[in-house]
């Protein structure tokens, strides 16, 4: 025994814990292992071409692209003993707010059906998760399900904690260090480790201990299931907090509190008027109505910034009395106002509570692997296709990589980031393989390209769901010919288009326009539909020569969200021949003046919709479904195709 503890303390930094734990339970094996060392060996060492930190929806997305990729070099790392650990807690109700329309129409395609289904992954086996559930909000176990069945062939490593990463210069690779002494080096190294809850500020701790108040975080305190747990029972709770967590943990506790504090930072955001998902749902916003209707919950704003001005000006002209010195007034900074709250206004709430839980969010941070910056400290700082620019072939994936695309789209959420981590693979594999070119179609005309377009904008998901973010470019060719790139990041096109800044391009996205005008009144009033540009999420079609911006054309919302009935189907056309005319006249000699190129535009309109059939009359009363439904007839030939003016929108007639 004596020699053993010896033999550990002398080689503890370099044993494989996870055999030492087996010999600390076989006092047999204790001793051989003082002649052969077998239980505490050095460190192993594997090596892989990919090594991805965390099987939750991110790592599993990787695991089934490379797979389908051909790619089996790889291993997935869990510190867990399952797949998707993370919603095995979170959220605490164990009911999802992400959407979940299980039951489409027929004549719906599996890929428009992504638009509005915001848990399956992106891979041709795997299931849907309409198959696990058909609830608008699923449960948060029908969801781990999912995930652990999708991860079951896959290549993970569970009970298998990483403590930090390192690029070796030496030789290029990436050594990720674990728990249990062993080391898995790495030519790529994917980091998709989630979000963890923030940590107690030290000032409420302090605080909370002081006044004999109770304190949990968002994942420590006890379940309430029969609203009669001891913790909370007939208690005064504060929640400390302004986002889904603190709005959740409020309905949650309330049934067993003897009243509820709801104590906000700042002013919460409700996604219904930002159109980001990642604001208070109204699913968690119960605290509104007990409070507006007099059942003892309220909600309090955590400080009063006049009086920390106050406080600061007063510190501040104190200071220039000691110095007996004029000094230059200073502007209290964000910084400060946290170390005044923080100082102070925890006290004054804590008086007279029995409990306080903090849910202020989550964070990204991991010690030794993620180190966040930036808006909220809660993402990593990410260079082109959310590399580290710390490290060479190191991404994150994920939720880590939403800082690029934070309140703009949807990329720190299953239904947003599985698309980022597509077109992260696809430039991943490029690389790699030294000049594999991104998956692109040549069309032999821009016709052809932007009847494409058109099915892109009716369908893809990836488009729909990462609005603002992933585009596609129609790369027009001095031939008459038009390449086109699927799902590009914007900020990054020129690092897999080469030429974009050479000839014309299109760029289709989605977008939500003014988003500030948004009101609790104007979803009442139908002086939202029909603005231009519209309010409601639509395409817009940005036309570009050079690389420079020439226009955009916004396309009418289509509240179906398909574009295939007749307006919005003509308005789509329109939009997508302007911009190509508009490309077209800065490549001629003498620009034409914009009435002509709109008129352009609107000849080649009324020839188009002249290839789709008249709507079917309907009667009032009668409800058809698709009855405004079009889609183009086969015509051998289009140049003798009539004019039909009718078809094209009173909208866009009016204006040109």
């Amino acid at each position: 025994q004596h020699a053993t503890q010896r033999f550990t303390l002398k080689t503890k930094k370099n044993l494989n814990y996870r055999n030492m734990r087996a010999c600390q339970q076989s006092p047999r094996a204790a001793v051989l292992a003082v002649l052969s060392a077998t239980c505490f060996a050095a460190a192993v060492e594997q090596k892989r071409s990919f090594v991805i930190l965390g099987a939750g929806p991110a790592g599993i997305q990787w695991g089934k692209l490379l797979e389908e990729a051909g790619e089996s070099d790889y291993v997935i790392l869990e510190r867990n003993t399952a797949a998707g650990s993370f919603f095995q807690k979170s959220p605490r109700a164990q009911k999802l707010i992400s959407a979940n329309r299980a039951n489409m129409k027929h004549d719906k395609s599996s890929e428009f059906g992504l638009r509005h289904d915001w848990h399956s992954l992106l891979a041709s086996k795997s299931f849907a998760t309409g198959r696990y559930s058909a609830r608008w909000h699923p449960t948060a176990p029908e969801l781990v399900k999912y995930l652990q069945d999708v991860a079951d062939p896959l290549k993970i490593e569970y009970n298998t904690s990483v403590v930090r990463t390192e690029y070796r210069e030496k030789d290029g690779l990436h050594a990720v260090h674990t728990e249990a002494g062993d080391v898995w080096l790495a030519e790529w190294l994917v980091v998709a480790t989630g979000m963890r809850v923030r940590d107690v500020p030290e000032c409420l701790s302090q605080h909370a201990k002081a006044a004999g108040v109770s304190l949990y975080t968002y994942d420590t305190y006890p379940n309430v299931v029969t609203a009669d747990e001891e913790f909370c029972r007939g208690k005064t709770v504060v929640v400390f907090g302004g986002g889904n967590a603190a709005f959740e943990t409020a309905d949650i506790i309330s049934p067993c509190a003897a009243a509820l504090l709801l104590a906000h930072k700042h002013t919460p955001r409700f996604s219904y008027l930002t159109h980001y998902v990642g604001d208070v749902r109204i699913s968690n916003a119960g605290i509104l109505d007990r409070y507006q209707l007099k059942s003892l919950d309220y909600l309090f704003p955590t400080y009063w910034r006049h009086d920390a001005e106050k406080a600061f000006t007063k510190s501040q002209a104190a200071r220039r009395r000691v110095s007996g010195k004029e000094q230059q007034t200073i502007t209290p900074s964000e910084e400060w106002y946290d170390r005044f709250f923080n100082c102070t206004h925890y006290r004054v709430i804590l008086e007279g509570k029995d409990v306080a839980i903090f849910a202020g969010g989550f964070t990204g941070e991991r010690a030794g692997v993620v180190n966040v910056t930036g808006t909220g400290q809660r993402f990593p700082d990410v260079g082109p296709f959310w590399s580290d620019p710390a490290a060479p072939r190191r991404y994150f994936a994920g939720n880590l990589m939403h800082g690029a695309d934070y309140r703009r789209s949807a990329g720190g959420f299953i239904h947003g980031f599985r698309y980022s981590i597509r077109a992260q693979v696809r430039h991943i594999l490029r690389q790699r393989s030294g000049g594999k070119a991104w998956p692109a179609t040549l069309f032999a005309t821009v016709d052809e390209a932007l009847q494409h377009g058109v099915s892109r904008v009716q369908e893809a998901s990836g488009l729909y769901q990462m609005q603002d973010f992933l585009v596609d470019v129609v790369k027009l060719h001095a031939n008459g010919s038009a390449t086109y790139f699927p799902e590009l990041p914007l900020p990054w096109i020129e690092e897999e288009i080469a030429d974009m800044g050479t000839g014309g391009a299109l760029v289709i996205k989605f977008v939500f326009s003014n988003k500030e005008q948004w009101t609790h009144e104007l979803n009442f009033n139908l002086s939202r539909i029909g603005q231009n540009p519209a309010l409601f999420i639509h395409p817009v079609i940005a036309s570009l020569w050079r690389g420079q911006p020439l226009d955009e054309c916004h396309v009418t919302e289509d509240l179906a969200g398909s574009w295939q009935t007749t307006e919005p189907l003509a308005d789509l056309w329109f939009c997508l021949f302007l911009a190509a005319a508009r490309v077209s006249d800065a490549h001629g000699s003498s620009p034409r003046e914009e009435i002509d190129v709109e008129a352009t535009a609107l000849q080649q309109l009324d020839a188009r919709m002249a290839l789709y059939p008249p709507p079917a009359p309907t009667r009032v009363g009668v409800r058809r479904d698709n009855a405004n439904l079009v889609t183009p007839q086969k015509r051998t030939d289009t140049s003798t195709a009539p004019s039909s003016p009718a078809a094209v929108p009173e909208r866009v007639r009016v204006e040109l």
